[in-house]
């Protein structure tokens, strides 16, 4: 008797229910129950797309962004040596700098050519940073103004600095924007970063471990092997209207190179130099600001 009458409690419920009017139906506290519901759920589901798309393009770096740039010496280089232009990648310790303002990927090093090129990663919150930083330095209002008025969406210049506090200035770059990131890449001109020497073959595999300590690991020995007289090289980073050579980076510093890690040969069999490589490629030579 007791499960029959909480049935029939339950279908009298629902009978009540579909007799009102759609007015009462819409402002019952049935109908307000649903909609926070709907609600809930709406935004449990926005979160997860949001933190999903931030995954994957956090993670997933356009191919073309770490393309190589023909810059004139390389398509030289390789007009003049075709597939003998050796390139090198280096895997990398960190990608991200401490702060998380800027990225690194794709570092390729073209010893012919005294070359270092890579791809930096930044998105609309590090040109927020700068805005923010530039807003609370001033507090006359139209020196504020001002200020603000010269910082565009691409505002920052890079340095390349090594541990003999050598800096390199001059380099080539393209830049593209794709969602929340602009991808900036690099190609520094005169580092002069390798020595070629040569080693018989029967020293078999050379490794940052072993006998030859300055010498790269290339994965192969065929009695030549690329080494450097410098240790390291980190990259700095600096707003466009604020370079001091000797002055701190703007953002944490991100470690590009270092003598002994593990080198790969680059194929760029699928990006060859042609015109649509050579496009947009803009010259810097970076000086200090007042």
């Amino acid at each position: 008797m007791a499960e029959s009458f909480r049935e029939w409690g339950d279908y009298g419920e629902e009978e009540q229910w579909k007799s009102k009017s759609t007015v009462k139906k819409i402002f019952s506290f049935r109908m307000f129950k649903l909609v926070i519901k709907v609600v809930c759920v709406a935004i449990i589901v926005a979160i997860y797309a949001i933190l999903a798309y931030r995954l994957a393009t956090g993670l997933n770096v356009p191919k073309k962004a770490t393309g190589i740039i023909w810059t004139e010496k390389a398509r030289a280089a390789y007009e003049t040596s075709g597939e003998g232009l050796k390139i090198y990648t280096e895997e990398q310790d960190d990608t991200i700098g401490k702060d998380g303002r800027f990225s690194v990927y794709g570092v390729k090093l073209i010893p012919e050519i005294d070359e270092v090129q890579l791809t930096v990663r930044y998105n609309r919150s590090t040109v927020k940073a700068l805005v923010e930083q530039t807003e609370s330095a001033y507090t006359d209002e139209a020196e504020r103004a001002a200020a603000l008025s010269l910082i565009d969406d691409e505002p920052f210049v890079f340095i390349l600095r090594d541990n003999e506090n050598n800096v390199y200035t001059n380099y080539a770059a393209t830049s593209y924007t794709e969602g929340l990131y602009t991808y900036v890449t690099l190609a520094f001109e005169d580092v002069k970063l390798f020595n070629t020497v040569t080693a018989p073959a029967s020293d078999g595999y050379f490794s940052p471990d072993g006998e030859y300590t300055d010498v790269i690991y290339k994965g192969q020995n065929k009695g030549e092997a690329v080494s450097s007289d410098i240790s390291y090289i980190y990259i700095d980073f600096y707003y466009e209207n604020d370079v001091k050579y000797n002055g701190k980076s703007w953002a944490a510093p991100i470690l590009i190179y270092k003598n002994g890690t593990e080198m790969k040969e680059y194929d760029y069999s699928s990006d060859l130099p042609d015109e649509s490589t050579t496009g947009g490629i803009k010259y810097y030579r970076i000086e200090e600001t007042n």
